[in-house]
């Protein structure tokens, strides 16, 4: 009897197990052609499951060319536009023996014409498919599969089972994947706003999902502008979320893109702002992890500018204090909208 060249099987058992996994993905049962004409299929284009598009290595196809001399290999899957899903060095291996017909898979579905969902499953299984048989999926084209099988709708666990990623990858690009599909919710696009990964993640997380979508919206958006961090975006959404009024919250939107106007304008001119805060905050730091006299300068020749430079720093420090923004607890906000609303004179 035959045997798969992988010796895992039978061809026969193999492509029992292609049909199901096709059924059971697309809804829809393929057509099994033991002499497909491999001339009908699209040299141009197959379903790109792979991020290397000349993904056939020359040298796994000429090891198949003379491995189908001795061995059975299993059905290619193609759509019934003749783009290819599954089988990639299995048909270039055929092409180098010259042999036309080859047995194959036809999906009842175009390619050509499918809806973007259906174009979606189809990727799906080619990754699948490329997965489980000849090459195996790279990382990378394993961490591009667990997207799409997020999109299929698949849990972390099924998704980890099938795929064999670490479940902290998994949940990592799950918070990409839901921070993606929340900013489509609200009419934004990840990639047109730029964010990083982990600025994308920031908006994944259960907090930033928790806002409602003109919230979420405007911190996305002051996000892409301001080219806010992620630790800046958890902090900007804790304190929208202990607001406690979409009047608050507003509020403090427009606070937080006043105070980042200076990062705002340099952006829309291609121009980088350093994070001084964080720099001061740094140099801070140093203050209490030491000792006072530590910061004695004994040299008689620089004491008076170093004094001097002191004073300065204590003005500009106290400065800063005064002016700095800080959060308003929600009870405090709720008193201060009260009071305020309480002396507003009425129009009559």
């Amino acid at each position: 009897m035959p045997r798969l060249v992988n010796g895992s099987g039978t061809v026969a058992g193999k492509n029992s197990e292609i049909e199901k996994i096709i059924t059971e993905i697309l809804g829809v049962a393929p057509r099994y052609v033991p002499d497909y004409d491999r001339l009908t299929i699209n040299a141009q284009d197959r379903v790109q499951s792979r991020i290397d598009q000349n993904n056939a290595p020359k040298a796994m196809v000429e090891r198949y060319a003379h491995q189908m001399a001795e061995f059975d290999f299993p059905a290619i899957v193609v759509t019934a536009d003749g783009i290819k899903v599954d089988g990639n060095t299995r048909d270039k291996a055929w092409a180098l023996r010259n042999q036309r017909y080859v047995p194959a898979f036809v999906v009842p579905i175009e390619w050509g014409t499918a809806d973007a969902a259906t174009q979606d499953k189809l990727l799906y299984l080619s990754e699948l498919l490329n997965n489980m048989n000849g090459l195996p999926l790279n990382e990378e084209e394993r961490i591009k599969m667990v997207g799409t099988m997020m999109r299929q709708g698949l849990s972390d666990e099924e998704i980890r089972g099938k795929v064999g990623i670490k479940a902290e990858t998994i949940a990592k690009i799950r918070r990409q994947f839901l921070a993606t599909s929340r900013l489509q919710q609200v009419g934004l696009d990840a990639n047109t706003l730029g964010f990083s990964e982990r600025t994308l993640e920031a908006f994944g997380r259960p907090k930033a999902l928790q806002l409602d979508d003109a919230s979420f919206r405007g911190v996305a958006e002051l996000s892409g502008e301001a080219d806010l961090r992620a630790n800046e975006i958890k902090a900007l959404v804790t304190s929208l979320i202990e607001a406690g009024s979409d009047e608050l919250r507003r509020d403090r939107l427009a606070r937080e893109r006043q105070a980042r106007e200076p990062q705002i304008t340099a952006r829309a001119h291609g121009q980088a702002v350093p994070n001084l805060a964080g720099r001061l905050r740094g140099a801070l730091k140093m203050l209490p992890a030491n000792p006072t006299a530590a910061f004695i300068e004994h040299n008689r020749e620089v004491v008076d500018e170093y004094l001097e430079l002191i004073a300065r720093a204590i003005d500009i420090l106290r400065e800063i204090q005064a002016t700095h923004p800080r959060p308003v607890a929600p009870a405090a906000a709720a008193a201060a909208a009260t009071a305020t609303t309480a002396v507003r004179p009425s129009v009559s």
